[in-house]
């Protein structure tokens, strides 16, 4: 997705700087970035707050700006990164305009950047007094314009507050996809960025499971209103009032498509939490299959082909890409996920809401034979039988469980080979 298409000299300066910063993904600043904002900061027992130290002007007007204070503790999910990236956007844009123009012309370019980059902040419905993310932003920047001389007429200071909503949403182009396989695609490229063990080789159920766990909380919980906005121009107006109805339908596939892998990944914790505890997810499973790796025996080549039953209630997009898939590979899941397909398919969205409450994490025995039995027996046993054929090591007690859960094993596939 590229930014920088269609956008103007001053959006382009601030889409060079808007993200450059993940402090918590990233583990803090880098060593280049700490060059540029060891004085800005003081980080303290995982805290990370403004200094109470008098700043030069370029970062002051940053923090007025933002609406921050000296000594204010930054919050990672509410601004803290997008802060941090202006600072260090104003002060390297500062250095470079030094010897080409006067100051004034260069901190009032600064901070329609600075502008634009806090217009990036993701997710925010209106403030305490009312106002929306744009209206807020139009108020500080007319008490910049005031503080700092600009001269700035009143259309000026709506034109800054317009570019700077665009392009925050644009940062947030993907919401508003109609393909609804690229959509989840692009969530899944950011999954590793804020679960760390999904960067490793062999991901074990519980860490896809907790992955899962948290994307689904975070789709159930945000409000398509706060993702676009527009700013006294009706044209932009309109179309974000489309983009928000596209990101609606994306929100809620993209929810009940969690949860589907999460109660997926959760039959297979139950199934691991009662055979020997947990797994790599390729020891149930098989290897993970893409085009550049061999063909070897999967969980899927157990599982009988199935469509949903006539009558059962389901999300139609969600069952289409559980069963067909996303549109890119991952180095940590499938594109498609046969099993969360399986089990839609049989259970829909009724049983969805009953087995989930089951589906804990971590896992505990308890819940695992809680969430087993909470699923038809004809689609449990299959599942099961299949989990035998995979998982070798732990057959015989996979074949335990199926008789403890009361099955018939003579309609099994092999009890012992």
């Amino acid at each position: 997705m590229d930014l920088s298409k269609g956008a103007d000299p001053i959006q382009i300066a601030a889409i060079a700087f808007h993200d450059v910063i993940y402090y918590h993904i990233d583990g803090g600043l880098s060593n280049r970035q700490r060059e540029y904002l060891h004085d800005v900061i003081v980080e303290k027992d995982g805290i990370v707050s403004i200094t109470k130290e008098k700043l030069e002007t370029s970062v002051e007007m940053v923090m007025d700006i933002f609406g921050y204070k000296y000594g204010q503790v930054l919050d990672p999910y509410k601004g803290m990164n997008e802060f941090l990236s202006a600072c260090l956007g104003c002060r390297i844009y500062s250095l470079l305009d030094r010897n080409r123009c006067e100051q004034t012309l260069s901190l009032s370019v600064n901070a329609k950047c600075a502008a634009c980059i806090e217009a990036t902040i993701p997710f925010r419905g209106p403030d305490d007094k009312g106002r929306s993310p744009p209206e807020a932003l139009f108020d500080r920047l007319g008490c910049v314009n005031e503080k700092y001389d600009f001269g700035w007429e009143e259309a000026k200071i709506v034109g800054a507050v317009q570019r700077a909503a665009d392009l925050g949403n644009r940062d947030l182009e993907n919401f508003s996809w109609t393909d609804r396989a690229a959509f989840l695609s692009n969530t899944w490229k950011l999954l590793p960025e804020s679960n760390v063990a999904l960067r490793n080789h062999s991901v074990y159920l519980s860490e896809l499971a907790l992955a899962m766990k948290k994307m689904a909380g975070f789709f159930e919980f945000l409000n398509p209103d706060t993702i676009y906005f527009s700013f006294r121009d009706p044209k932009a107006e309109a179309i974000v009032t489309e983009k928000t109805a596209e990101a609606k339908r994306n929100i809620d596939t993209a929810f009940v498509y969690m949860r589907c892998k999460y109660l997926a990944l959760s039959f297979l914790s139950a199934v691991a939490e009662l055979s020997g505890g947990d797994a790599p997810i390729s020891f149930f499973t098989g290897d993970l299959q893409n085009t550049h790796t061999p063909m070897s025996i999967t969980l899927e080549n157990f599982l009988g082909k199935c469509e949903p039953a006539k009558g059962l209630e389901y999300n139609e997009d969600v069952w289409k890409i559980l069963h067909e898939g996303r549109k890119l590979e991952t180095d940590f899941d499938t594109k498609h996920s046969p099993l969360g397909a399986f089990l839609y398919a049989h259970i829909g969205d009724v049983g969805m809401k009953e087995s989930i409450k089951y589906a804990v994490h971590p896992m505990d025995k308890e819940n695992a034979l809680l969430l087993l039995q909470s699923i038809p027996a004809k689609p449990r046993l299959e599942i099961l039988s299949a989990c035998s054929e995979v998982a070798l090591t732990r057959r015989a007690e996979i074949v335990r469980i199926i008789d403890e859960l009361g099955h018939d094993h003579c309609a099994k596939r092999k009890r012992t080979n």
